[in-house]
């Protein structure tokens, strides 16, 4: 089987993956058995993952039949989604726009150009605040700086060690070759 066959199949039964390497039938079975995590269900002893509006399945169609829903949690006003690659849209006159993009129309007081686009500094794209975001014409490379992701590990705490010269500078060249004579 090709390499990349390999890598859309279940990591249980070989079949499609859905998500998570997982095949449907496997995902929501995990899912289901909180491997992925989750919120507890908010009615005291129940230990099942929430469904929807704090509760279980079960709690949740027992309190629909009897229509006792929890009210909704709705978000505050403006605080948008994060699509599927992980920016955060928001409505604006109407429109949902990107909110990097509402952010740095803000700043520059005109509309962005088509070719204008955006470097979240730290990496995370949902980050908008107007001291992460460069203004960069054309497109970039995906990723980070780098120096910027070496010094957002140390400010976590975690060590990172390179040879020297590795990052900041060019490496040591290597000595000079000898001519044979």
């Amino acid at each position: 089987m090709p390499e990349h066959d390999q890598q859309n199949r279940c990591a249980k039964c070989r079949a499609k993956v859905w998500a998570k390497g997982l095949c449907k039938r496997h995902y929501n079975q995990a899912r289901a058995h909180g491997e992925f995590g989750g919120d507890i269900c908010s009615v005291r002893r129940c230990k099942r993952l929430v469904l929807s509006r704090g509760l279980c399945s079960m709690h949740y169609q027992r309190a629909r039949k009897k229509d006792a829903l929890p009210p909704r949690k709705n978000r505050p006003a403006g605080s948008g989604e994060i699509t599927r690659e992980g920016y955060r849209r928001i409505w604006h006159n109407g429109v949902r726009v990107h909110e990097h993009r509402k952010v740095m129309e803000d700043i520059l007081g005109r509309k962005l150009l088509p070719n204008e686009t955006f470097h979240h500094g730290d990496g995370i794209r949902d980050d908008n605040r107007p001291h992460n975001l460069e203004l960069w014409w054309k497109s970039h490379a995906a990723g980070q700086r780098i120096n910027e992701l070496v010094a957002y590990l140390r400010q976590l705490g975690v060590t990172v060690e390179f040879p020297p010269g590795f990052l900041f500078g060019s490496p040591t060249p290597p000595p000079p070759r000898r001519k044979k004579e």
